[in-house]
Formats: C-alpha cells, sequence, structure tokens
C-alpha cells in the first residue's frame, strides 16, 4: 500500500508540474510573442506525423525488430555528420563560461598552466570537471595532430558525441520500454528537436552532460533484468561511471540518481538499492578526488580557492529576484565580502529576507515567470553561445541567431514541438495513472526526474538552456504518452465509423 501511494504521488507531482509548465510554453512562450494558432498548426502536424509512424511501424513491426539495430546506427551515424558539418558552420568565438573551460583547457594543454582563467575557477570552481574532460580530450587531439590541431573542431565532435550517445539512450530505452515500433517512433520525434542539429557547437556543460541522465537510465534498465550479482554490480559500476563524470560535467546529473533510487526504494528494492549506492558513493568520490587531485596544487591554490568560491546559495539568490534571471548586482554583493563565513552567512540571510518579502503568492507568481522562461522557449536558449563573434555569416544564422531576421519564425516552429513533446508527456502519465499492477510504476524515475529539474529550476538562477541536459528525460515521456494518444484516436475512429456506418443503414 506504501509504495502503491509513493507512486501515485510521484505521478501526480509529474502530472501538475507538467500540465502547468505546457501551458505556460504554449500561453506565455516566446516571450508571448509566437503565433498561438501556428503553436497549435505545429502541434497537430506533429502529432499526425508520430501517429502515421507508429501506424507504418506496426504494419511493418517483424521487419523493424530484425533490422532495428541497423536502422538505429544509420540513423545515429547520418546525424552525427550533420552535426559535425554544421557546428563547423557556426564557428564562434567562445567568451565568459565557454572560453573559460575551452580557452582554459588550451592554455593548459599549451602551457601547462591556466593563468588567464585562474580568477574565474576560483569564483566557479563548479566548472573544473569539464575543464578536466577538455583537457584530457585535447591532450589527446594534440597528441594524435600535433601542431595543427583544431581545439573548436576537437569541442564540435565532443558535443557531436554527446548527442548520439543521449540519441542512442533515448532510442533503446524505448525500445526496452514499449518495443522496437517506438524506437523509431523516438527517431522521428527526435528529428522533430530541431535545435539539436545546431547543439555541437555549443559544447559546454548542457551539451556536454546531455548523454548522461539517458545513459544512466539505460544502464538502470539493464540492471533490473540482470540474472546474477556479477552481472547487477557490473551495471552498477557503468552508473556509477557514467554519473561521476555527468555530474562534474554539470551537478544536475545527481537528479536521476536519485529519481532512480526513489523508484528503487518503491519497488521495495532494498538490497539492491544499498548496493548500488554504495558503489555510486566510491566511484562518484573517487572520480572527483582524482578531478581536485590534477587541479589541486598544480593549478589552483586551495586556500585562494576557498575564500573566493561562489557559494551554491548565490544562485538561489539570484534565482529570488525579478523573474530569476541573470543580474551583476548580485554578483558584487556575493563578492563584496572578505570572510567566506560572514559571506555564506549574508547570502542565506538575503535568501530569506527575499522569499519571506514575497510571500506565497510572490513565490507562485516568481516560479510561473521562471517556469516561462526556463521551459517556454523552445530553442534551448544555444544562441548564448552562437551570438559570440560568429566566424561566418550563413543563411543559417539569419534564422538561429537572436538578432536573426527569421529569429521569430524559427523560436515559433522549435516552440510548437516542443509544446508537442509536453503534451505527449502529460498523456503519458495519464495512461500510466490508469494501469494496474506492476507495470503501473515502471516509468516512474522518468516522472520523478523531470519534475526534480522543474523544482530545482523554480529555486536557481533562470535561464532557458538550463533544463536541456534533461531533454532525453522528456522525449522518453512523451514517447510514453504516443501509444496512449494513437489508443485513444483509434478507438475515435472506430467509433466514428460505426456510427457513420448505423446512419447511412438507418437512412436506407
Amino acid at each position: 500500500m506504501g509504495r502503491r501511494i509513493g507512486t501515485y504521488t510521484v505521478k501526480w507531482l509529474f502530472l501538475l508540474c507538467i500540465a502547468f509548465v505546457a501551458f505556460e510554453a504554449y500561453i506565455n512562450g516566446a516571450d508571448n510573442q509566437a503565433n498561438k494558432l501556428w503553436l497549435l498548426v505545429l502541434l497537430a502536424a506533429g502529432l499526425t506525423c508520430l501517429m502515421v509512424t507508429r501506424q507504418i511501424a506496426r504494419k511493418y513491426r517483424e521487419t523493424i525488430e530484425k533490422h532495428c539495430w541497423k536502422m538505429t546506427v544509420g540513423y545515429l551515424f547520418i546525424l552525427f555528420v550533420l552535426q559535425i558539418m554544421i557546428g563547423n558552420v557556426l564557428r564562434y568565438t567562445p567568451t565568459f563560461d565557454l572560453d573559460a573551460v575551452y580557452g582554459g583547457a588550451v592554455s593548459w594543454v599549451e602551457n601547462g598552466n591556466i593563468a588567464a582563467y585562474q580568477d574565474y575557477f576560483y569564483y566557479f570552481p563548479n566548472n573544473l570537471g569539464l575543464l578536466t574532460f577538455f583537457r584530457i580530450l585535447f591532450g589527446i587531439a594534440k597528441t594524435l595532430s600535433g601542431s595543427s590541431v583544431d581545439y573548436f573542431f576537437v569541442g564540435v565532435i565532443a558535443g557531436s558525441v554527446s548527442l548520439t550517445v543521449m540519441r542512442f539512450s533515448v532510442i533503446w530505452i524505448c525500445k526496452k520500454l514499449l518495443g522496437s515500433e517506438y524506437a523509431v517512433v523516438s527517431m522521428v520525434l527526435m528529428l522533430f528537436c530541431l535545435p539539436l542539429y545546431f547543439a555541437a557547437a555549443t559544447f559546454y556543460t548542457d551539451v556536454i552532460s546531455m548523454a548522461a541522465p539517458a545513459l544512466f537510465y539505460l544502464f538502470y534498465l539493464y540492471s533490473r533484468e540482470a540474472s546474477s550479482w556479477k552481472k547487477r554490480i557490473g551495471w552498477y559500476l557503468a552508473m556509477s561511471l557514467v554519473a561521476a563524470v555527468g555530474m562534474e560535467i554539470k551537478f544536475t546529473v545527481l537528479i536521476i540518481v536519485i529519481a532512480v533510487t526513489i523508484e528503487m526504494l518503491l519497488k521495495d528494492s532494498w538490497k539492491n538499492c544499498l548496493l548500488m549506492i554504495g558503489i555510486h558513493i566510491l566511484v562518484i568520490a573517487g572520480i572527483f578526488a582524482l578531478v581536485n587531485r590534477m587541479v589541486y596544487p598544480s593549478l589552483l591554490d586551495r586556500t585562494q580557492a576557498e575564500k573566493q568560491n561562489t557559494p551554491y546559495l548565490h544562485w538561489v539568490m539570484m534565482g529570488a529576484k525579478g523573474d530569476g534571471y541573470y543580474n551583476p548586482e548580485d554578483y558584487e554583493f556575493s563578492r563584496s565580502f572578505d570572510d567566506p563565513e560572514e559571506r555564506d552567512h549574508a547570502i542565506k540571510e538575503e535568501v530569506i529576507r527575499r522569499y519571506r518579502e514575497m510571500g506565497v503568492q510572490g513565490v507562485m507568481n516568481l516560479w510561473k515567470a521562471k517556469t516561462i522562461r526556463d521551459f517556454g522557449d523552445g530553442t534551448y536558449a544555444l544562441s548564448d553561445f552562437l551570438d559570440d563573434g560568429p566566424v561566418n555569416e550563413t543563411g543559417l544564422h539569419d534564422w538561429i541567431l537572436y538578432a536573426g531576421k527569421n529569429y521569430k519564425q524559427y523560436r515559433t516552429v522549435c516552440l510548437g514541438f516542443f509544446v508537442m513533446i509536453m503534451v505527449l508527456m502529460l498523456a503519458g502519465v495519464l495512461e500510466s495513472m490508469c494501469r494496474r499492477g506492476v507495470a503501473a510504476g515502471k516509468e516512474t524515475a522518468i516522472w520523478l526526474a523531470f519534475f526534480g529539474i522543474w523544482l530545482f529550476l523554480m529555486l536557481w538562477e533562470t535561464s532557458g538552456r538550463y533544463f536541456s541536459n534533461y531533454l532525453s528525460v522528456m522525449l522518453i515521456a512523451a514517447v510514453l504518452g504516443i501509444s496512449y494518444l494513437e489508443e485513444k484516436m483509434f478507438s475515435f475512429w472506430t467509433w466514428l465509423r460505426a456510427s457513420w456506418k448505423n446512419e447511412n443503414e438507418i437512412a436506407r
């Protein structure tokens, strides 16, 4: 009984959350500039295409089952090459955060230090993981290519690899949960995610960590099927390695780890859960210690780092002002203290003050505004990077850059298909709530992960790209909803045909 209540609680939380997010994205998304009629047309067109795909896939189910692996490899290879080609065309000059991790890694490889970027990493040690990742990657590239290495191109390849792993994980998860025909449906669904074609060029934490949540969940599905303790431990080790690397790059990967842990507890898998947690703690601690060993004291001074480090509460404080978007005043406030303890206490008091002044109604208004900014764009805010000094001026830039003459149309199309994904997610959880028995809670971690990233972003700084490493979770949830919508539409069509037939017989 307790497990059933817990599972339904998760579903209700997700249901309320995704209904709220989808509604706000449709009504107020794209800065309220998107044409609502066009959004509906795009939504209907996308759903129709997916339903037709599902019907065709059903007709050729046996063939798809036989050749699913070949189809997946071909699909991924084409998109992998396409992403690299587009990423190379979209070259730009990395600035701010991306310049720090990218330029810092280049400096580390070429000069053995990050002298020009030390202050940045003293303030933002959370990005040391990506810095180290690029240092290793760029070091390998330099060894293989010598002085002719193109570091930007290597970054684009890294972004494309992450996107490819994410896509593969989504496809294979859908295959395992629903069958091979839904693997094909997921392939078509991902083609509607237009920003993914350009995302390889924005090889910052959002894109590079995009592979982690879906791959972690895929390994979890394999661990559930393991026939022996040795195999199960092997999958737990693989999960923990993915989690550790993902968390080093973007710490929100922890959300999928928590979601899977809760699902295991709701399934009463206490022994497996404790074993998994133990392995995770050891591997994650080991990876984090290894990164720290590479950075301290050879690149950074630990004492200085503790003094300048920006505490996590800073972003919570910034997220509780206006609509939670970046503001330089809060950075000035956080850096105005010489004593770290005094600074941390002052930030904590400021967070409490802001929420107390807002009250319940103010917090609800804030969360509404943040939801619109976080999930109401559809472009994943890629132009935060692509805008930074493009090397080439192409027709593509006219569509995808903020100042592009066709950006409004591009943004509308992206938002229409993004809302379609949310509608499918809503259908999926409704279908799951109607189920009974063991199957009723098999996707609990998916629902919980999305709720987790939404809740996190309601407390954090606002940005249209911060959710994007959980796009894979949204896609899986959307595919789960396609079967339900198709079933209802098929039932409606059958009823309509029967009614029409009866009326004709009566008329005769």
